[in-house]
C-alpha cells in the first residue's frame, strides 16, 4: 500500500497527472508461472481515468524481463508500468534502451511513449460519449487560436474576419466545435455567442486534433529566400520550447502555398539541403505576433509520432515538456 501511494505521489508531483488507485481486484485471466507471479506485486491505478497495471518489485533482474512483461501484457490486457524500489544507472539504461516504462524510487520516471498512448486513449474514450470525428482543418485552427489567445467569447463575424472565410463557413465551424461539446452556445435574439466549455479538457481536445503535417520535401539553402510563408518547426522549434539543443533548421509551409517553380528533392544530398514540412494549414495564422516559430500545439501534434521512432531520451523529455507547457498555458 505504501509503495503504491508513493508511486501515485511521484506521478502527481513529477508529471502533474491525475492518478488514483483503482478499485479493481487483481484477477489474472491467463495462467502465469509461479516464479514470475512471485517476482512482482500487481496493483492497478487510474492515470487520467485510464486503468494501468503496476508491477512493483524491490530488485529488478533484467534476465527474462521482456518475456515476463509479454506474459503480463497478455494476462492483463492493460498498459504496464514497472515500479522499482531501487536501481542503478545500468538498469536505467537497459530499461530506456528497451523502451520499458518505469518509475524508480521517488525521482526517476520514464514513460514517454506510454504517456502519449494514455493521452490518445483518453481522447478516444471521450469519443464514445460525444462526436467521434476529428475536427476539420478550420475547426482545429479556431480551437488552437482560442486556447492560446485565451479568448472568452467568439461570434461568427470575428471568426470570419480572423480566418478570412465566409460567414457561412464560420457559422458551420463554430457549430461543429459546439457539437463536440468544446464550445457552449448562448443565443441573443438571432445572434449566437460561443465560449470555451469549462473545465478545459486538454487531453480530449488534443485527441480530436490531427497532425498538420501532410508530407515533407527538401530544397536547396539558396532557394529559401524565394519561398514565402515559412515558419520554423520540428526539432529547431522544439528547442525554443524546451532545453533540447538543435542547430538544424527545418521549416513548415501550407502545402498549397509552395511555389511550384521551386525545385524540390526527396532527400538531402548534403548540408546545403533543408527540410520543408508541408502542412494542411498556414502555420503563420496561429503563430504569436512577430514569431518565426510555429505555435506549440501544432508543433506537438506534428511531432508526437516522433516519439515512437526515436530512442533519444532528450527528445522524449522535450516533447513531454512541450505537452505540459501546453496544458499549463491552456488551463482554466
Amino acid at each position: 500500500m505504501k509503495r503504491i501511494s508513493q508511486l501515485i505521489l511521484t506521478l502527481q508531483n513529477k508529471l502533474h497527472l491525475n492518478v488514483v488507485r483503482s478499485p479493481r481486484d487483481v484477477v489474472i485471466a491467463v495462467s502465469l508461472p509461479l516464479a514470475i507471479k512471485k517476482s512482482y506485486v500487481v496493483d492497478f491505478v487510474l492515470i487520467e481515468g485510464i486503468e494501468v497495471a503496476i508491477l512493483s518489485v524491490d530488485e529488478l533482474k533484467t534476465s527474462g524481463l521482456q518475456k515476463h512483461l509479454e506474459l503480463y501484457d497478455r494476462a492483463l490486457a492493460l498498459p504496464l508500468l514497472l515500479n522499482i524500489t531501487e536501481g542503478n544507472s545500468t538498469l536505467q539504461k537497459f530499461l530506456i534502451d528497451k523502451n520499458i516504462a518505469f518509475v524508480m524510487g521517488e525521482d526517476t520516471v520514464y514513460m514517454p511513449q506510454f504517456l502519449i498512448w494514455v493521452k490518445d486513449l483518453t481522447g478516444k474514450s471521450d469519443f464514445r460519449r460525444t462526436n467521434t470525428k476529428k475536427l476539420s482543418k478550420l475547426a482545429q485552427m479556431v480551437m488552437i487560436d482560442t486556447l492560446l489567445s485565451k479568448k472568452n467569447h467568439l461570434d461568427i463575424l470575428c471568426v470570419s474576419q480572423a480566418f478570412e472565410v465566409s460567414t457561412m463557413s464560420a457559422s458551420r465551424v463554430l457549430n461543429e466545435i459546439a457539437d463536440h461539446k468544446l464550445f457552449t452556445v448562448e443565443k441573443n435574439g438571432r445572434e449566437k455567442n460561443y465560449s470555451l466549455s469549462h473545465p478545459i479538457e486538454i487531453e480530449k481536445i488534443l485527441g480530436l486534433m490531427s497532425s498538420p503535417k501532410r508530407g515533407e520535401l527538401f530544397v536547396k539553402q539558396s532557394d529559401l529566400s524565394r519561398i514565402e510563408g515559412l515558419m520554423e518547426t520540428s526539432y529547431h522549434a522544439l528547442s525554443s520550447y524546451s532545453d533540447l539543443a538543435s542547430m538544424q533548421n527545418e521549416y513548415a509551409i501550407e502545402k498549397s502555398r509552395l511555389d511550384p517553380s521551386i525545385e524540390t528533392y526527396d532527400r538531402a544530398y548534403d548540408d546545403e539541403y533543408v527540410k520543408i514540412e508541408l502542412w494542411k494549414y498556414d502555420p503563420r495564422v496561429l503563430a504569436s505576433d512577430n514569431s518565426t516559430i510555429v505555435d506549440p500545439i501544432s508543433l506537438y501534434l506534428s511531432m508526437k509520432e516522433e516519439i515512437k521512432t526515436t530512442d533519444d531520451i532528450r527528445v522524449h523529455n522535450a516533447i513531454e515538456n512541450l505537452y505540459h507547457r501546453i496544458k499549463e498555458v491552456c488551463s482554466d
